[in-house]
């Protein structure tokens, strides 16, 4: 941030073809201070509020490497809600070094923060605002614990279940005999409805980057990077699964699921955070499924689309090898940034 002292929100509009509209009070060519302070502030994050304004959270330090988290709320025209605290509101009345931070809209005018809390062991929260300002009711002030997370994979992916609650998708420490396990959670207005790790597997396994996308019933579909100990076995592979809006295997799927091809996680190195996996819904009851295939050691990468209907099988107008971009090549590189992954990806022509 330029400064590094100020929260700012810049929001920029362009190539919108729509009528004349009034001028927007609180925007111009200088951007928006959502709170002026000198404080360091390590991390921003920010959300949609259903309503064509927006949330914006931040960790604002009152020591080197600890400090609050606060949430501010912005109207449509740039102007801060008058009817929240001037200083945002506090999601966790701790003050604690937190090194990963995100939003979710609940679509009742509210928001979902969760946060990774940094020190000795790694954890994660969340926590719950209302329109009005304030924590939702029966949200704890210190934010919800959610567990724990894994060295291997260290960053929750979270999204809307479609019906104001969020998924979240985490890898967890396990036991010695299966090192890490993939872990669902399920949390509504009210606080947590389910959790589900899926099952144990049979030989020792490093899972990395679930992934998750929201089913037509309700449910999740679940990916991710299972890193076999022992190749003879169980190979490695990449797999995905579907649950229900209960928690359990959906008809037809176990907890192993299906593999979408062979993963091979010893030829990333050492960083492994930045996910080769992606998941988003195909609009007709199945799941697109973007897959990075490392090709060699320290090499390139070859990624697939694969489109699977809702029982997992592919869909019958696409290859279920997956397919490369149709319209020409599509790139793919790692950077030379730690952890890091960067991809182009031309869009298929067939929906």
């Amino acid at each position: 941030m330029s400064s590094a002292r100020l929260v700012m929100l810049i929001l920029i509009l362009a190539g919108i073809a729509a009528l004349p509209r009034p001028a927007h009070s609180g925007w111009s060519t200088d951007p928006v201070t959502v709170r002026p302070t000198a404080a360091s502030i390590p991390l921003v994050a920010g959300s949609n509020d259903g309503g064509f304004g927006t949330f914006v959270a931040w960790q604002e330090e009152v020591a080197a490497g600890s400090g609050f988290l606060r949430v501010q709320h912005l109207l449509p025209n740039g102007d801060l809600d008058p009817t929240w605290p001037v200083d945002g509101v506090l999601a966790s009345d701790a003050q604690v070094g937190r090194d990963h931070l995100g939003m979710v809209e609940d679509r009742l005018g509210g928001a979902y923060v969760w946060w990774i809390e940094s020190g000795s062991s790694r954890v994660l929260y969340v926590n719950r605002l209302v329109s009005s300002g304030t924590l939702a009711p029966g949200w704890p002030a210190r934010g919800r614990f959610v567990g724990g997370m894994s060295p291997e994979s260290p960053t929750p992916q979270v999204i809307s279940d479609g019906a104001n609650g969020i998924y979240i998708a985490r890898t967890i420490g396990f036991a010695e005999e299966d090192p890490t396990a993939v872990n669902v959670r399920r949390f509504g207005p009210a606080g947590g409805l389910w959790g589900s790790g899926l099952a144990a597997d049979a030989v020792a396994t490093i899972d990395l980057w679930p992934q998750i996308a929201v089913a037509p019933d309700g449910g999740v579909y679940v990916a991710w990077g299972s890193w076999s100990q022992d190749e003879t076995a169980l190979p490695s592979s990449y797999r995905l699964t579907r649950l229900t809006n209960a928690g359990a295997n959906a008809p037809g799927w176990t907890s192993a699921g299906i593999s979408l091809g062979a993963f091979h996680a010893d030829w990333l190195g050492t960083q492994k955070e930045a996910s080769l996996l992606a998941l988003a819904p195909d609009g007709r009851g199945g799941v697109w499924a973007l897959v990075g295939h490392p090709t060699a050691p320290g090499g390139g990468l070859n990624t697939l689309l694969y489109r699977l209907q809702g029982d997992g099988q592919s869909a019958a107008d696409w290859p279920a090898s997956g397919r490369n971009s149709p319209g020409g090549p599509t790139s793919y590189w790692l950077t030379a940034e730690p952890a890091s992954f960067r991809r182009r990806v031309r869009a298929p022509q067939d929906s």
